[in-house]
């Protein structure tokens, strides 16, 4: 589990925190991560480059419907909880 919050620290951290905060407003690094994950989930095909384009924000609202989260344009404790069960998921295979 530590390695996975090490490579996804600014999740771990939104989670830990319980920050809210709007998904245009994250940082590249935070974006980067976001965008890793829902590749692995296969609902981002786009480049992970920390740019909150249409395919980005499309991806995290899917992303967000598909686990009952609503306000698709905010990223929060739960959705963070939620990306990094993606990572986990992943770990263990």
């Amino acid at each position: 589990m530590s390695t996975v919050l090490g490579e996804f620290i600014n999740l771990a951290k939104i989670r830990s925190t319980k920050t809210i905060i709007k998904l245009t407003e994250s940082d590249v690094d935070t974006i980067k991560e976001i965008q890793s994950l829902l590749k692995k989930k296969g609902l981002y095909k786009g480049e992970v480059d920390g740019i909150i384009g249409d395919l980005t924000q499309k991806a995290f609202a899917e992303f967000k419907e598909s686990v009952w989260l609503d306000s698709p344009e905010l990223l929060g404790a739960s959705a963070a909880a939620a990306l990094l069960e993606i990572a986990e998921d992943h770990k263990s295979h």
